[in-house]
């Protein structure tokens, strides 16, 4: 860039997850030519945000509607001349609001995952919660925002058809992926400490998942396709969920009912133990019901794990052939391809996972840079 700007990014976590690396990554890239602000909640990667060179501000909307965050956001955005907004999620649309008032020049909308995506316990909370999401969606995509991001193709035709977003609005973008970094395995004895520390057995095969524990993950297609898989042969797999969320308890209730003694889930770990817990995994499982790229899939192809997900257009996309699929939410279908996959030659195997290593390729850092080097104006 020519030359420095101000650049306030908000979002609604510091927990790992695709979001957040997807801000650590804008900050690596920018801070070093650029004052780069960061309004988030307090979480594991703040430091991480710091170290990267943001100056964090642990501030948030606490509701969709939060007067008080619109006010000092616009006052934040007048005191340091802020040039570049970049609101992630559809709760921080407060925010692009706010940098309309204060005469932002660019203002850049990002809800990673589309909101009519998002799971819900019963109808009756979807259509309340749904319909006054879109419309405020709408008013912010095509009225407040310069830029509307997506992270592919799919999720761009999703924004113009359902959300009726204006096409010149939309930016294809994808995350990037450090593909280098998780291409290196860990030492035996670092794997080994990360299995004593959660019980992960050395002598069985791990079939396993990393993301958070939430409904849009699809989790327990998975709990259900292993319980049957352990029934017909025990002893021999161990199932490993990496990560926290709220439905931790459920999960771990189910488990512990159906196969009290050849699973683990980790809760929350910290951030260094990823990729000791990524390659602990023999086979992965990524189950999700609703994805906006499916980061972690990445993370598993950059790590050559045999990985079979569920068949969402925006992770065939990014799965592209070295991957295989089930039909999403199907736990039967996803027990009958796993199955299959556990029979399979390594040479099946590693002719797989030599695509989906060729795949992930694509996903640069440095043509995310370069992209958004574009939007922020360079």
């Amino acid at each position: 860039m020519t030359s420095e700007k101000n650049i306030l990014i908000v979002s609604k976590s510091a927990d790992p997850g695709g979001l957040e690396f997807h801000v650590l990554d804008l900050i690596k890239g920018f801070s070093d030519a650029n004052k780069v602000y960061l309004m988030v909640p307090d979480g594991t990667l703040v430091d991480s945000y710091k170290n990267a060179g943001a100056e964090v501000i642990l501030f948030y909307p606490k509701s969709s509607l939060d007067i008080d965050f619109i006010k000092k956001t616009y006052e934040f955005c007048k005191k340091y001349r802020i040039h570049i907004v970049h609101a992630n999620e559809l709760i921080n649309s407060q925010a692009v609001f706010s940098a309309f008032l204060a005469g932002v020049y660019k203002r850049v909308y990002h809800v990673h995952t589309p909101f009519l995506y998002w799971k819900y316990s019963n109808i009756f909370i979807k259509l309340v919660k749904t319909i006054p999401n879109w419309i405020i969606n709408f008013i912010t995509a095509n009225f407040f925002s310069t830029d509307v991001i997506c992270l592919t193709p799919q999720i761009k035709t999703h924004r113009i058809v359902n959300e009726l977003i204006w096409p010149s609005k939309l930016k294809v973008i994808p995350n990037a992926v450090p593909v280098e970094k998780l291409a290196h395995k860990p030492l035996y004895e670092d794997l080994n400490v990360i299995k004593q520390k959660y019980g992960i057995p050395l002598n069985k095969v791990i079939i396993g998942t990393i993301s958070r524990l939430s409904r849009e993950k699809g989790h327990m297609s998975l709990l259900k396709s292993f319980d049957k898989l352990n029934k017909e042969k025990p002893n021999v797999y161990f199932l490993l969920l990496a990560g926290g969320g709220d439905l931790e308890e459920e999960y771990e209730k189910y488990a512990e009912e159906h196969f009290s003694k050849s699973y683990c889930i980790t809760g929350k770990f910290e951030e260094n133990e990823k990729i000791q817990l990524l390659y602990s995994i023999d086979y992965a499982v990524f189950p999700s019901l609703a994805e906006g790229f499916g980061y972690v899939l990445t993370e598993f192809m950059s790590a050559q794990i045999p990985t079979l997900a569920s068949d969402l257009p925006v992770l065939k996309y990014v799965g592209g052939t070295g991957i295989w699929y089930f039909r999403r939410g199907d736990y039967l279908d996803l027990y009958s391809n796993l199955n299959n996959i556990l029979i399979m030659s390594d040479a099946l195997i590693n002719e797989k996972t030599s695509k989906a290593f060729k795949e992930v390729q694509k996903y640069s850092i440095e043509a995310f840079i370069q992209n958004y080097s574009v939007i922020y104006g360079n």
